[in-house]
């Protein structure tokens, strides 16, 4: 009889709705040299699966059978001269889709990964020390599943869209963060974008350009088109199921540019490693506003949305000029919404579909 081949399952983490393939990954040999063929079969949750498309060296089952959480087992034998081997079995378990570092390109031409709707632990946890008064350790959940743009906002991304670059770090290129952007700016952007998808606008906005004027128009937990994210959703993204002092790491050089690594201010995105859920300068480059208004936390922690009176907004993530400390996942900062300044950004947000 021939020996069993190897056995290759890909994607190693499949997410939901991804298809599963398996194949030959070592082919099996037999001794009288007869001709190999190779006999396929599935089991999801244990139970036999006869949907999958075979090919000579190849197994696919289709996107559209796979749900989250499932475990999908492959066997493989080799058949040679009317003999076969023992079967050789590998198995995959799905993902729910998201926090899994997987990339999404909208039409829109950015690219996102997918947080979970989760309940997590916001502020001053042990990894986030030294921590802050207005930091106070509280349980946040989060009852939607949403988008973060992987990286910054880029100055290319904002110009093609907004027909002007604010920044004042304006040699530093298409791929380095927009900054000088205003709260109102930020979000005149995300409405934009929302625009050319088709999608229904989250602000309501007078005037253009540095003039505009930006309020709130719908909930951001539910409104269709893009956003930012909330503080909470900032928090849980940066932390991604961690307790680490930075966004990804507990050495901030590894993951974000900060006042001692970053000579001359002027970074492209995505020029340090991402967090676990594949975010990247989460930890420095340039601070992000985020929807909420700024005040003490407390109050509803379900799908919170912040203070719902006063000017400031908030600020998350530090910026490359600063020290560490100002660029915790749990650190955080406000200015009024009116205000600029040459080391703030935005990312971009929206709640899964």
């Amino acid at each position: 009889a021939p020996t069993a081949p190897g056995v290759a399952l890909r994607p190693e983490v499949p997410g939901l709705g991804e298809g599963i393939t398996c194949s030959v990954g070592s082919p099996g040999t037999d001794e009288d040299g007869d001709a190999l063929t190779y006999d396929f079969e599935w089991q999801r949750e244990g139970v036999g699966y006869t949907a999958a498309l075979h090919s000579a060296t190849m197994s696919t089952v289709s996107g559209t059978a796979v749900s989250a959480g499932e475990t999908w087992l492959c066997s493989i034998r080799s058949r040679a001269g009317g003999l076969t081997s023992e079967w050789a079995t590998d198995e995959v378990t799905v993902t729910s889709g998201c926090d899994t570092g997987a990339v999404t390109r909208t039409a829109s031409g950015v690219d996102f990964v997918t947080v979970c709707a989760q309940t997590f632990q916001m502020g001053c946890t042990p990894g986030a020390a030294p921590c802050q008064t207005d930091e106070t350790l509280h349980t946040v959940t989060l009852t939607h599943t949403y988008n973060m743009g992987q990286t910054e906002v880029t100055q290319g991304e904002f110009g093609a869209v907004m027909g002007y670059n604010p920044s004042t770090l304006g040699t530093c290129g298409d791929d380095c963060p927009v900054e000088n952007v205003t709260w109102h700016e930020s979000v005149a952007y995300a409405n934009a974008v929302s625009r050319a998808a088709g999608l229904a606008s989250c602000y309501t906005c007078t005037g253009s350009g540095t003039s505009v004027t930006c309020t709130t128009s719908a909930n951001p937990y539910t409104c269709e088109g893009y956003r930012l994210a909330t503080e909470a959703e900032w928090e849980a993204a940066a932390r991604c199921g961690t307790d680490l002092t930075y966004a990804g790491s507990n050495t901030i050089g590894l993951v974000g540019w900060y006042v001692v690594n970053a000579v001359g201010l002027k970074h492209a995105v995505a020029e340090k490693y991402p967090n676990g859920c594949g975010l990247y300068d989460m930890t420095g480059n340039v601070w992000e506003w985020t929807h909420d208004g700024y005040g003490t936390y407390g109050g509803t922690t379900t799908d919170p949305t912040g203070a719902v009176s006063g000017s400031g907004r908030v600020l998350r993530g530090g910026s490359s000029n600063l020290q560490a400390d100002y660029t915790r996942v749990a650190y955080r900062n406000w200015d009024l919404a009116t205000n600029r300044n040459d080391l703030r950004g935005l990312r971009l947000a929206r709640t899964t579909p």
